[in-house]
């Protein structure tokens, strides 16, 4: 009984129980702040780890765009702009681990990753860790297509009225501007250009095309026979052919050449080119049907023999967008051959319009993919009839002034460049 009332007054008893509380909830506030300290460093220190895995991450896989880009020159970029953001995280009880890059060129993907690990004050409080380890990574994939046009220019002897040539050199050179605006990778953005007018001046190709070593021009039109409207490579039996005005008096050979596919990302080819637009010289009649085959041409795997090894067109696939960019200020009127030469009846075998078209079918629905867009400067009905038929009401441009010109190729650059990154 005597036992029972000193335990009943000893629980009755609450003397030092508000220190013992206190003490007890001083030791949880401690650990309490002690775990936000931690959880706040170890949380700053990880967003910016994220972010410098994520900035390398997405200029190494760009890297993969470029066709001589090693693996050791992505991982090279890859640490290059992770080191430069690491110099800008600093903590007491910090150390970050090496840089770890995994490349897989199939899915043009990169994947980096890292180990850090930071001085824990809850896990000293609390007889845990000492350490808290962070395992950042960033996985980036860059899957840009590349881009090949072929600029086919009418510079034909009624480019002189009205100031067109001026208005053609001015919105040719602005569509290679706004290409170049995108801030392509090397060998992203490739050019070519094909002026036309009663032929095709073929430049220092012309053997090659032709298999003639001796000739008054260097200008060609369009082949003979079966393959008149193909893009088969030429080859003996089935090579260029050459012209006088002794055979068509409507024949005429411009002084402006073709140019294969440029690089837009190298700053001297880029001026070369814009050089050469502004060189045109309109002369002579309307050979469209020989220009737009030439625009084939330097897009053709076909022919990709026949050009300088950094000029050639890639081989069709998802990842190349391919384009052939035609205008035009008048009707189709200077075709070759012996069946109605320089005929404008869309509907004559052989005549300019009609090998036009022919063209126009074998470039959409051939194998390599390529997208056609037709422009019509100051063009008349006829005229504008035959190039939307030949490229689609969607893909054809009327433009009745420079500014119009402008815009009709700057709508294009803008639906091609669109189509490049994928993801």
């Amino acid at each position: 009984m005597l036992l029972f009332m000193i335990a009943q007054r000893f629980s009755r008893d609450t003397r030092g129980s508000v220190a013992l509380i206190f003490g007890l909830g001083f030791v949880g506030v401690c650990l309490a702040m002690a775990l936000a300290i931690d959880s706040s460093r170890s949380i700053n220190v990880n967003t910016k780890l994220q972010a410098a895995l994520d900035s390398a991450a997405l200029a190494s896989a760009k890297m993969l765009d470029d066709d001589n880009a090693t693996d050791a020159d992505v991982r090279t970029l890859a640490q290059t702009y992770y080191t430069a953001h690491l110099s800008q995280i600093t903590m007491d009880g910090l150390s970050i681990g090496t840089l770890n890059t995994v490349i897989n060129r199939s899915t043009s993907t990169v994947k980096l990753s890292t180990v850090a690990t930071l001085s824990s004050m809850f896990g000293n409080i609390a007889g845990l860790s000492p350490t808290i380890v962070l395992t950042p990574e960033s996985e980036t994939t860059y899957n840009s297509r590349k881009i090949e046009i072929s600029l086919v220019l009418d510079i034909t002897g009624s480019m002189y009225d009205l100031g067109k040539i001026d208005s053609l050199k001015t919105a040719a050179k602005d569509l290679v501007d706004v290409l170049f605006a995108t801030n392509p990778e090397p060998g992203a953005i490739r050019i070519a250009l094909v002026p036309y007018s009663a032929s095709v001046n073929a430049g220092s190709f012309k053997t090659g095309v032709t298999g003639n070593w001796f000739s008054a021009d260097s200008c060609v039109v369009e082949r003979f026979g079966s393959n008149q409207t193909t893009d088969r490579a030429p080859s003996s039996g089935n090579y260029l052919e050459q012209s006088s005005v002794a055979a068509n008096p409507q024949y005429s050979c411009p002084s402006a050449a073709v140019e294969p596919l440029t690089d837009l990302s190298i700053s001297s080819d880029r001026t070369a080119f814009k050089n050469r637009i502004d060189a045109m010289t309109p002369v002579g009649g309307t050979a469209g049907h020989i220009g737009l085959a030439w625009g084939w041409y330097m897009l053709s795997n076909n022919w990709a023999s026949v050009w300088p090894s950094d000029q050639r067109p890639r081989p069709a696939s998802p990842d190349v967008v391919k384009a052939v960019i035609l205008m035009t200020d008048g009707e189709f009127n200077t075709s070759y051959g012996s069946i109605n030469m320089n005929s404008t009846d869309p509907m004559a075998a052989e005549s300019s319009p009609n090998q036009a078209l022919a063209l126009c079918d074998g470039i959409k629905t051939g194998s390599a993919n390529i997208q056609l867009f037709t422009v019509g400067f100051h063009a008349p009905a006829n005229a504008e009839t035959m190039l939307k038929t030949c490229s689609g009401t969607a893909n054809f441009f009327d433009a009745s002034s420079t500014s119009d010109l402008i815009t009709s190729f700057r709508e294009i650059a803008e639906r091609l460049t669109t189509l490049r990154v994928t993801s």
